[in-house]
């Protein structure tokens, strides 16, 4: 019996929510019309008149926000594209701590997109701000008004950007009908899609290096470690950084040759100057520390050059 009962009351009140059915239809109908006519700009607007709250509810419901103006261009082509409404258009700006900033990309208004009408904003609590479409006078100029006593219609835009719009290395910065990138620093490409590439380093010889890459093969924030075997020391930094305009952050190193002797260290350079002087100081230790030596017909030099001569060399 009381499944009947039900069932009864269902039937009774279906032909109620067809007729609601058909009413939401007819308004999404309408809405999807006011759609068509900017829908390759990623622009739409309300059929109706709202308060701004309500206004930016329904661009956030049907789209992505009240529309954020970044320049004049945008401006001009919203005045031709958009239709006349006698009580005009909220847009996506609002006075927040005494800042006019656009809600949807949370960036304060700048000198590029600011086109006040004469006389405006006035000072007082008109935190909200309207357009005027294909006003007679002043089109597409602004006017601040009160957030909740005026009604108007939605103007709202459906975003280009999306999180990896930018391959997460630039700001996506929304353009009419598309979107371009402005890449971080050490990022490059449409998309920023490349980081900044730096020359291979080679290994020094005698030596060692080691190298990291957070983003790709040598490129920006790639590091690389060096080291000299046993017997010589590193001439340069231990440690490189690939920066964003492409360079290494310091010159590469070299591993050069060491002599010890009684706990200390020379270094010995192995430049070809420094080998000519070698050369001519061991001939001159040679010319008057020789000793003649005859093996048969043939006759010998022999000299050996002391750790001391050595020494004295280098110092």
């Amino acid at each position: 019996m009381g499944i009947y009962v039900e069932f009864c009351a269902q039937q009774k009140h279906y032909p109620v929510q067809k007729r609601i059915a058909h009413i939401w239809l007819l308004i999404l109908l309408h809405e999807l019309t006011a759609w068509k006519g900017v829908q390759s700009w990623n622009y739409s607007y309300s059929t109706t008149d709202m308060t701004w709250p309500d206004a930016r509810n329904y661009c956030q419901h049907f789209f992505t926000d009240l529309v954020a103006i970044q320049n004049r261009e945008e401006i001009n082509h919203l005045n031709t594209v958009i239709p006349r409404n006698p009580t005009y258009y909220w847009i996506g700006i609002r006075k927040i701590n005494n800042v006019w900033t656009w809600v949807g990309t949370n960036k304060t208004l700048d000198e590029e997109a600011e086109n006040w009408a004469a006389g405006e904003p006035t000072p007082g609590a008109e935190d909200c701000v309207e357009i005027y479409i294909k006003r007679a006078t002043d089109a597409g100029r602004w006017n601040n008004d009160p957030c909740l006593e005026r009604s108007k219609r939605a103007l709202c835009y459906l975003a280009s950007c999306k999180p990896n719009s930018c391959s997460g290395h630039g700001q996506c910065v929304e353009t009419i009908g598309s979107y371009t990138c402005q890449c971080y620093e050490g990022f490059n490409g449409p998309k920023c899609q490349s980081a900044m590439k730096c020359e291979i380093p080679k290994i020094p010889r005698n030596g060692s290096m080691i190298c990291s890459h957070p983003i790709g093969n040598f490129s920006y924030r790639s590091t690389c470690d060096f080291g000299c075997v046993e017997g010589f020391l590193l001439n340069g930094s231990v440690n490189l950084r690939c920066e964003a305009s492409g360079m290494w952050s310091s010159p590469f190193p070299t591993c050069e040759g060491t002599l010890k002797e009684n706990n200390s260290i020379k270094i010995i350079s192995i430049g070809i100057a420094s080998s000519v002087c070698l050369i001519s100081y061991l001939n001159k230790l040679a010319n008057s520390k020789t000793q003649p030596e005859k093996k048969g017909n043939v006759r010998r030099l022999r000299h050996i050059v002391s750790s001391q001569e050595l020494e004295d060399f280098v110092t």
